[in-house]
């Protein structure tokens, strides 16, 4: 009896150390997200659907959400994440959202901490 549970312990440590490693979360500095998506055209996927935004270099962005409805606004970056204020959207309140790579998938973060979409495209 004894040694059966023995060998159990041994296999499943086993198959713990050979399991892949989880991929991990690096997150974007504001720097990176100006680099990458400043003057582009981005496309996203949440659990409400596509959503695509344009994030233009002079600051200003626009966006179509995936219900269809759209608006315009301004954004900003500061050392670890991007911020925009909608005219419409969340009644002008600006928001700030983290941006994280996660293997080679890249997603925001919102200010709870959960991931609100994945980047699936971006379009110069």
């Amino acid at each position: 009896m004894r040694l059966h549970a023995v060998s159990l312990l041994t296999l499943g440590a086993a198959l713990l150390a050979s399991a892949p490693a989880q991929a991990q979360d690096t997150a974007w500095t504001g720097e990176q997200i100006r680099a990458n998506w400043s003057g582009k055209k981005l496309l996203f996927r949440s659990t409400a659907g596509l959503t695509e935004m344009r994030m233009r270099a002079d600051g200003g962005a626009d966006v179509v959400a995936a219900n269809g409805m759209s608006d315009t606004g301004q954004w900003r970056v500061n050392d670890k994440a991007y911020c925009v204020k909608w005219q419409k959207f969340r009644s002008g309140e600006e928001r700030c959202f983290g941006v994280i790579q996660r293997g080679d998938k890249v997603h925001t973060v919102g200010p709870d901490g959960a991931i609100t979409a994945e980047l699936v495209r971006v379009i110069d």
